[in-house]
């Protein structure tokens, strides 16, 4: 139980370091400041584009985990405080305007909370089992328990003579790897927990901000509608999963 909360707490705080970054970008990019869904999505994007780079130079060098989880430990300490010292003023407009919207939308706006929650718990408790999903959580935990980054087979647990390329530029897992060594929360549930509520999240900001892009853009009660979009949208998702429409 407390490497559950353990692992819902350490999603906070990367939804939160993940904010801070695209509102740092953002506003360095675009010279304007965005809305906090689009900070966070940049955010993630951003981080995860940094760790690739760094996931490949130390997969072609020595290939030891720790040595990663080093580099993004030492990366972190350097880019978090200063995007919360850039952007400290953008968040703050953010935040109160956040809660405006949600005072004028209370009602809509927990109906959408209970409705992601309820598909987070739901995606935790009902995660895939494919040949995809063994080999990322496998490749998870060979490589915490190795301290190692594709040097073996996570299905017989051999060491391989050669480089496993297609699988190499996929450093998402070794991601969760990292995260997985620096917390010491366990792998499966930095996969089961940690990730599938962070995709949940995430592609809740997303349906919010396409849906009131394409449809209600210049509408006072755009926002509503797009919550209310979205909340049909993972409703959507149980008759129509495993299909071709999902």
């Amino acid at each position: 139980m407390l490497q559950i909360c353990g692992a819902l707490l350490l999603l906070v705080l990367e939804l939160i370091i993940e904010y801070f970054g695209g509102a740092m970008l953002t506003r360095l990019l675009l010279k304007k400041d965005a809305n906090p869904g689009l900070n966070l999505l940049v955010g993630f994007i951003s981080y995860q584009v940094l760790f690739q780079v760094l996931a490949l130079a130390v997969v072609c060098t020595t290939g030891v985990l720790h040595h990663l989880s080093i580099a993004w430990g030492i990366c972190l300490v350097l880019l978090v405080p200063f995007s919360c010292w850039y952007s400290r003023n953008t968040v703050k407009g953010q935040i109160k305007q956040c809660v405006s919207v949600i005072q004028q939308n209370k009602a809509c706006f927990i109906l959408f909370a209970i409705v992601v929650a309820a598909f987070a718990y739901y995606t935790c408790i009902n995660g895939e089992l494919n040949d995809d999903a063994s080999y990322y959580i496998g490749l998870m935990s060979t490589s915490v328990q190795t301290d190692s980054l594709f040097k073996y087979n996570v299905y017989t647990g051999m060491e391989m003579d050669s480089f496993y390329l297609r699988r190499a530029l996929a450093t998402f897992e070794i991601h969760s790897a990292v995260i997985s060594q620096i917390s010491g929360i366990h792998p499966l549930l930095i996969a089961r927990i940690f990730r599938a509520c962070q995709n949940v999240i995430l592609t809740s900001v997303t349906v919010v901000l396409c849906s009131k892009t394409l449809f209600w853009k210049k509408e006072d009660a755009g926002i509503a509608k797009a919550l209310f979009a979205t909340m049909v949208f993972w409703v959507l998702q149980l008759p129509f999963a495993q299909t071709i429409y999902t």
